[in-house]
């Protein structure tokens, strides 16, 4: 018990000091660059604050890339020893230099961020780390990492290069940027702390109210930015690049599914938090809230249903038949029985045996119930219980022609069809009963394929192609 209590304490400190830390730099240099940026001080003072955020940068990118050092998982490509010694020699040579150059540019940027013209050496600074980044790409290939390199493909590598072109040129003009932010980062925080000082009559309480008041303001900026960024992709168009931009760089990201949840924060630095769920946790949730749906029966019980099932087809198929496959079509009220069966017809003039293949819909088909409580066995929480499920059997012995050959059946085996394609529907059912399906047996909304949500929405499906095998209907008689 108190090793566990000592573990998670740990990893609590250490998820503090990973957030911590980072925050804390990015305050300390946003402060060093705005005391320089505003206050009346010497060229001498301005180059010591220059040399004190370039610290504090460099203690930033060592906290939060030091994760480029560690061996990714996955698949590794085979290299050899000599391969993996270099490329691991590039990979550490090359974060140096991204570290010491993510610093010095911090320093190059704070000594002239007074000056509006534009500065080569911090734009030919924030182009090389673009540069570096490819070098560490190449790195990690080399040490048989993979790697995706589609960003140089195509439509891909002219967005690449203008994404890198316009961080060097607000690198270069960063200048410009200085009133907007002083606006932003000085006089509103400086409103706050006069609203809070007034109102707590406190200077010392005003301090902490101010912060927190500045950050929910950004993040309120960054919300909104964020919603027209998408509403203006989704005007546009997801073929349109101007569109698939907008909506790639917003600052904020967030996607929250059963598989996966990620939050990405960018805004001057990139923050991300990535966490891949497992397959238990999904069934576990989808078991707490779809359970109440199931309705799973015993083997022993399944098996009986599947043996009633078959044995009530066998009567139905022609003489010498030699395997059986029974489709189970049903959502809502609507229902099909369509039975494929494989006969050994007589031979042909040279003497080969002939196999003769026919579909046929049985209406009225006695064990109809049967295989409705199968389906409701199958079905599985917040996956639905499948539109189509299949019966198989073959017979035993058969293998040569006569007209009253009478086969035995062999082993019958039940399955679900995958819904990713739309059943091949006798008629076509109904709007309502898909909807009924699904309140019966609820299907999660992420899960459902494109042919389902059309039906959902009225869309009928298309014609049938005229290679599609014949169905012949049959009625029995209960």
């Amino acid at each position: 018990m108190i090793s566990a209590v000592a573990r998670v304490a740990a990893r609590v400190i250490l998820a503090a000091l990973v957030l911590i830390v980072p925050i804390g730099c990015l305050l300390a240099v946003f402060v060093l660059n705005m005391v320089a940026a505003f206050s009346d001080v010497s060229p001498d003072t301005r180059h010591e604050l220059a040399l004190a955020a370039g610290v504090v940068m460099l203690v930033f990118w060592l906290a939060v890339s030091w994760t480029q050092l560690r061996a990714p998982g996955g698949d590794r490509r085979k290299r050899s020893r000599l391969a993996r010694i270099v490329g691991w020699g590039l990979i550490y040579a090359t974060w140096t230099t991204q570290v010491a150059l993510a610093s010095f540019t911090t320093f190059l940027f704070t000594v002239s961020v007074t000056t509006t013209d534009f500065r080569p050496a911090v734009a030919v600074a924030a182009g090389s780390y673009a540069l570096l980044s490819v070098i560490m790409k190449f790195a990690r290939w080399v040490a048989g990492f993979a790697v995706d390199w589609s960003f140089l493909r195509g439509r891909k590598l002219l967005r690449w290069l203008a994404g890198v072109a316009t961080r060097v040129a607000i690198a270069g003009y960063g200048g410009l940027l200085v009133e907007l932010v002083k606006v932003v980062g000085w006089d509103i925080p400086t409103g706050f702390h006069a609203f809070f000082r007034d109102w707590t009559g406190s200077g010392l309480l005003a301090v902490p109210c101010t912060a927190v008041a500045f950050v929910l303001y950004v993040l309120v900026v960054l919300a909104c930015d964020t919603v027209l960024q998408h509403v203006a992709a989704r005007l546009l168009g997801r073929d349109n690049a101007v569109g698939a931009w907008l909506a790639e760089h917003a600052p904020i990201h967030l996607e929250n599914t059963d598989e996966k949840f990620v939050f990405e924060f960018r805004f001057f630095v990139r923050f991300r938090v990535h966490k891949q769920r497992h397959p238990w946790e999904i069934e576990e949730k989808y078991s707490r809230k779809y359970g109440p749906h199931a309705r799973p029966l015993a083997a022993e019980e399944q098996a009986a249903l599947v043996d009633r099932v078959a044995d009530a087809v066998v009567p139905q198929l022609p003489p010498a038949w030699l395997s059986c496959r029974l489709v189970y079509r049903a959502v809502g009220s609507h229902e099909e029985v369509v039975v494929r069966a494989s006969t050994l017809g007589p031979p042909d003039p040279f003497g080969d045996p002939v196999v003769e293949v026919a579909d046929t819909e049985l209406t009225g088909f006695p064990e109809v119930d049967a295989l409705r409580r199968l389906r409701a066995a199958g079905y599985r929480p917040g996956r639905g219980a499948g539109f189509e499920w299949v019966l198989t059997f073959d017979a035993e012995g058969a293998g040569t022609w006569q007209a009253d050959a009478e086969a035995t059946r062999g082993e019958a085996t039940w399955h679900r069809a995958p819904i990713g394609r739309e059943p091949a529907w006798v008629r076509s059912p109904r709007r309502k009963d898909f909807r009924d399906d699904l309140r019966r047996y609820p299907l999660k909304r992420s899960l459902r394929p494109i042919w389902l949500w059309l039906r959902l929405a009225g869309i009928p499906a298309s014609s049938r192609p005229a290679s599609r095998r014949p169905v012949r209907q049959r009625t029995l008689q209960r």
